[in-house]
């Protein structure tokens, strides 16, 4: 149970992250960092060490490209699959917190 999630977001040069830290059952939450680049990337990694990392489908391309240097494997899975509706995403939010 060392797991930790980490989820980023980049577009526009504004990057985005938060991790889950499954051990301590901790979300931790950052503030946008406006006119990052990928060594900022790097550098997230480092401090939070994650086992997942999660990227949006509407992120950046260089930013997959990046991630994928290290990636053992990636798994882009099927959008109609993975897709939840309002309810059952603030559901598994609401879990994660608790």
């Amino acid at each position: 149970m060392n797991e930790v999630i980490m989820a980023i977001d980049m577009k526009g040069g504004t990057i985005g992250c938060s991790y889950y830290i499954a051990r301590e059952e901790k979300l931790c939450l950052m503030q946008d960092i406006k006119f990052g680049g990928l060594d900022i990337i790097d550098t997230l990694k480092l401090h939070a060490q994650p086992t997942r990392i999660l990227i949006s489908t509407r992120s950046e391309e260089k930013l997959e490209e990046r991630l994928s240097k290290d990636a053992r494997g990636i798994d882009r899975g099927d959008e109609a699959s993975t897709s939840l509706s309002p309810m059952s995403f603030a559901y598994h939010i609401a879990d994660l917190v608790v």
